[in-house]
This record gives C-alpha cells, sequence and structure tokens, in this order.
C-alpha cells in the first residue's frame, strides 16, 4: 500500500530489531559469563568468548541441526526456571515486599515492556522458518506454541520471584540479594553455562563436518 518506501521502513524495523536483540543478549550472556568467573575473567574477554561462540552459528545450515540446539535450550530454561523458583520460595526476603499494581516510574515501566518486546524479538525471522518447513500449513499451529510457550517460561518466574521480593526483584532475576546468594542457583546456572559451551561446540562442529 505504501510501495518502496514503505518497504524500505519495514525493512529497516526488521534488521534493526535483529541487530538489537543480537546485541542485548550477547552482552547478557557475557554479563553472566563474567559473573560467573568472579572477575576472574574481564568483561571484554567474556564479550569476545561470546562472540566466538555465536559466530559458530554459520555452520547451521538447516532447521533440524537448529531444531538439536532449541531441544536443548528448552531444557537449560526448564532447569534454570524450576531451580529459580524453588530458591525464591525457599529464601525469604530481609523485610517485607514492596509490591504496586501499576508502577509510577515510566522508566521502569519502559524498561519491562522493552524486555518482554526482545522475548518475543523472533518474530523478523519467522517468515525465513516458514519457508524452510516440511509442511508450510503447521507454520500458524507452530508460532502459537511458540509465543504461548515463552509467555509460560516468563509468567512463573516474574509472578512468584515479584510476589516473594516485589520491587527489589533486579534483572537479571538471578542478581535478586537473596537469590544472588543462593547456592543452588549458583551452581545451576555455572553448571548451564558450561554445558551449553561445550554442547554448542559439539554441534558445530558436527554441522561442520557433515557439511
Amino acid at each position: 500500500m505504501c510501495g518502496r518506501p514503505g518497504r524500505w521502513f519495514v525493512n529497516s524495523q526488521v534488521h534493526i530489531t535483529l541487530v538489537g536483540v543480537a546485541i542485548v543478549y550477547h552482552l547478557l550472556a557475557a554479563l553472566n559469563i563474567h559473573s560467573l568467573a568472579a572477575d576472574s575473567l574481564s568483561m571484554a574477554a567474556s564479550v569476545a568468548l561470546v562472540a566466538a561462540l555465536v559466530w559458530l552459528h554459520v555452520f547451521l545450515k538447516t532447521l533440524g541441526e537448529v531444531a538439536l540446539l532449541s531441544y536443548f535450550n528448552i531444557a537449560v530454561n526448564v532447569a534454570l526456571l524450576c531451580t529459580v523458583v524453588a530458591a525464591s520460595l525457599e529464601r525469604p526476603p530481609a523485610s517485607p515486599p514492596r509490591t504496586a499494581l501499576v508502577a509510577s516510574d515510566a522508566f521502569a515501566f519502559g524498561s519491562a515492556f522493552a524486555s518482554f518486546g526482545f522475548a518475543y524479538g523472533v518474530h523478523p525471522v519467522l517468515p525465513s522458518v516458514r519457508a524452510s518447513m516440511r509442511s508450510p500449513r503447521l507454520y500458524p499451529r507452530t508460532v502459537v506454541a511458540s509465543m504461548a510457550g515463552t509467555l509460560l517460561f516468563y509468567l512463573p518466574i516474574s509472578a512468584v520471584c515479584y510476589a516473594r521480593y516485589g520491587d527489589a526483584v533486579r534483572s537479571p532475576v538471578m542478581d535478586t540479594p537473596p537469590l544472588a546468594g543462593s547456592p543452588a542457583v549458583r551452581i545451576v546456572t555455572a553448571a548451564i553455562t558450561a554445558i551449553v559451551d561445550v554442547t554448542m561446540a559439539v554441534i558445530f562442529l558436527a554441522a561442520a563436518i557433515v557439511v
């Protein structure tokens, strides 16, 4: 309807979203590794390490190879979700939590909205996924399932941790003071980080050999 200007606008927004999501999660992964390394690994080195691991994605050529990594990521997220929820129920706050139905801080509201926006930032690549599907007719069902699954990962940890700690909840949630000192959370996060690093390298190496 808007011709070339409309196409240019949509394409630019798609690429800005893809670059923005990549940068945000790249830095979050580097922060996580830097924190787990207890400052023995500099932030710059953590960023470089994540960049090296993520670069290996170029060896993934088919949806089947991507699916293998996705199934593993789902298992990782379930493990972390259960650990954080269990730890939050086990470790009460030092003082009664302060909660609010509606945030009066516009910046906090915007930050939360942006977090959920990035959680669903996968939508620009969905057309490429549909083009690679053996049965494109299943595409609507796949999109609904993926979006619902993302919501199911976010809601329990958000609801439980906010009800438990209120406005003291930090982002990422593992940095919330009572959770930051939880041995279970630190052990699971460290184990997941190590397993993810090794598994990604193995998967990418296998894909490179096949190619």
